[in-house]
Formats: structure tokens, C-alpha cells, sequence
């Protein structure tokens, strides 16, 4: 995917999760809220029950029956206690799910604060029973259910299975560029009314190595017009692997000016014959201004030359397009502008690929 389809793409696919985690949080935080103050009127009519037991039976065999009846009529409703604050545990009547608590008391655990304060509620009510001063009533209740909790998480889970099949199916189905209608694509953006190219359909004109003029890179070996276009390609990947620019100058010779060359453009540069009296020049780390000082430099020691430069200039671009564009430059060239540098537009460039 192009970079700036696969940012919006990620955008797109954070939102949508995120929408769905917020919506599912929201419906939780409503359902829980409207438990939680429902329970708590609910508490008041067990206590006052649960007094009304004591008062009347004092039998805490009838105590046992009717906290069981409550557990039994509320589903959300999961333990009930009476604590004297004298005498300790009075009643314990638990569901299973809280069976920790049959023998413990509520009132000295903690282990319903934190995380699970969103799941639970811990509710206790004053009994008022005469003769028995100190008496409270724990209830705790399910503000949401294990059941719940599973839904929420499944739904979140779909959801992002879903948009990451959508992430492969796209990645698999986009349809990839050619080699050739990358170039022809590249061709259109930089040709407009561009005066007619002596170049091949392989985007380089034929060698003639023989040429009396022919350069050598700076490692002094000769180089094949296939060389030149691979070098290229390859110095292009590392750039934009390294987020670097590179710069391409293409000279037009005149005699004796292949020494001229050698002087200015000696480390860190890569020289090419492209053609009898053209030579390609590969800058790489260099960008379209670095590359203007260079040939102002170079211009002054041989003045029937003629330079065409371009750069990557942030952009995906492969080697035949970049050589086009400084062969375009090169082709606009003459005695009262011999250097010729073509200015691209990163953004323009990239909408126009990217459609």
C-alpha cells in the first residue's frame, strides 16, 4: 500500500476499534449505573425484612430461610451477611460464586475494591432491632454479569478479527504496478509539453562505451548502460530507506571537459557514461540545491556544457522516471541557461501515483 493510503487506512481502522470500545464502555457504564441505584433501593426493603425477622422470630434458623428465599428471588443478589459489631458474624448466605464469603466477613475483605468495584457493588444497610445495638446488614450484588463481560469482550474481539481479515484481504487484492506502468505513470507526470526524448524505450540511449570520452566511476571501473539504471535503483531503495534524498545530474560534454568532472565530482559520487558526450552523475544524500552548487562549480571550469539535474525530493520514485526528468532538464538547456533543474512536488506526486 502507498504510505498515504496505509496512514489513512490505520486511522480509519484505530477509529473504527476505538468507536466500537467506547460505544461497548458507554453501554456498560448505563447499564451499571441504572444496577447500581436499583440494588441500593433493593437493599432497603431486604434489611428491613431481615429486622423485622429478628424482631419478631429471634431465630436465626428463620434468619438462614429467609436470606436464602432473597438470594433465590434476586439473580443479581450473590451474598448476604448480618455483622454485630460486638459480636462479630451473625449470618452468612452466599451463592456459590462468592462461597469465600460463607465464613468470612465481608466487612474486613477488600477483595471487591478495585477492578472488581466494576463488576460488584457492596451495599450495607443499619438494622434497627431493640435489644440489639450494632447490627448491619452486607448485601453485595452483580452490577454486571460474567456473561456480560464475555459478550463486550467477544463483540471487541470480532471486531478487530474483522478489521484485521479486511487489512489482508486488501493487501492481498490491491492490485500492484508493474515495473513498466510505474514508469509509464511517471512519464505522464513529468513529460507534459516536453519536447520529444532521444532515448530507447528502456529510457537510456545506447552506449558507445568506446567513445574517446567514455568516464569511469570513481572505483575506475567501466560501467554498462544496464549497470547505470540498476545503481540507480538501488541507491533510490537505500534513500528511501533512510528517508535521504539523492540527486541526478546528467551532463552534456564538450572536449576535454571529462577531467572538469573528475575534479568536482570526486568522493562520494557515483559517474556514469549514458551516452557518447552525456554523462550521469549519481549524488547520493544530495539534494536538488546541494546538486545546483555542484554544477555552478563544475560549469565554471567547462562552459559549452550543459546540465540537467532532478532529485527524489521525497517522493517513491524508480530510477527510469528520475532519469526522464533530469533528461527533460537537460533537453531545456542552452547557452544562456546552461544548468537546468527540475523542481518537483512531493504532494503532487504522490496524489497523482496514489489515484
Amino acid at each position: 500500500m502507498k504510505k498515504t493510503f496505509a496512514i489513512v487506512y490505520t486511522v480509519s481502522v484505530l477509529t473504527a476499534l476505538l468507536g466500537v470500545i467506547g460505544y461497548l464502555a458507554w453501554d456498560a457504564y448505563k447499564v451499571r449505573t441504572a444496577r447500581m441505584s436499583d440494588f441500593a433501593l433493593r437493599t432497603n426493603e431486604y434489611t428491613n425484612r431481615l429486622s423485622e425477622s429478628l424482631i419478631a422470630e429471634r431465630d436465626i434458623e428463620k434468619e438462614v430461610e429467609l436470606a436464602k428465599k432473597l438470594l433465590s428471588e434476586d439473580a443479581s443478589l450473590i451474598a448476604i451477611q448480618v455483622i454485630s459489631l460486638d459480636d462479630g458474624l451473625r449470618l452468612s448466605t452466599v451463592k456459590p460464586i462468592a462461597q469465600d464469603f460463607k465464613s468470612q466477613s465481608i466487612m474486613d475483605s477488600d477483595k471487591f475494591d478495585g477492578l472488581l468495584q466494576l463488576q460488584y457493588q457492596v451495599i450495607y444497610q443499619s438494622m434497627r432491632v431493640s435489644g440489639m445495638p450494632g447490627l448491619r446488614a452486607y448485601f453485595v450484588g452483580a452490577n454486571l454479569s460474567t456473561g456480560e463481560i464475555r459478550q463486550y469482550l467477544l463483540i471487541i474481539l470480532v471486531t478487530a478479527g474483522g478489521l484485521f481479515i479486511l487489512t489482508i484481504v486488501i493487501i492481498l487484492l490491491k492490485p500492484t504496478r508493474s515495473h513498466g506502468a510505474e514508469r509509464e505513470t511517471a512519464d505522464e507526470v513529468i513529460q507534459e509539453d516536453a519536447p520529444e526524448l532521444p532515448f530507447d524505450d528502456d529510457g537510456i540511449g545506447d552506449f558507445d562505451m568506446n567513445a574517446a570520452a567514455t568516464p569511469q566511476t570513481n572505483d575506475s571501473t567501466s560501467i554498462s548502460r544496464f549497470d547505470f539504471l540498476e545503481k540507480l535503483e538501488m541507491e533510490l531503495v537505500d534513500a528511501e530507506s533512510l528517508n535521504q534524498d539523492l540527486s541526478l545530474q546528467l551532463i552534456r560534454l564538450a572536449e576535454g571537459d571529462i577531467d572538469e568532472i573528475k575534479e568536482v565530482y570526486h568522493r562520494n559520487y557515483h559517474i556514469f557514461a549514458v551516452e557518447e558526450k552525456w554523462i550521469g552523475v549519481i549524488a547520493p544524500a544530495a539534494n536538488l540545491d546541494t546538486a545546483l552548487e555542484k554544477a555552478k562549480n563544475l560549469i565554471v571550469g567547462m562552459p559549452n556544457g550543459r546540465i540537467g539535474i532532478t532529485s527524489r525530493n521525497n517522493r517513491y520514485i524508480d530510477a527510469i522516471a528520475l532519469v526522464n526528468e533530469a533528461e527533460k532538464a537537460l533537453l531545456k538547456t542552452d547557452s544562456a541557461s546552461p544548468i537546468v533543474a527540475f523542481k518537483s512536488d512531493p504532494v503532487k506526486y504522490q496524489e497523482f501515483t496514489d489515484n
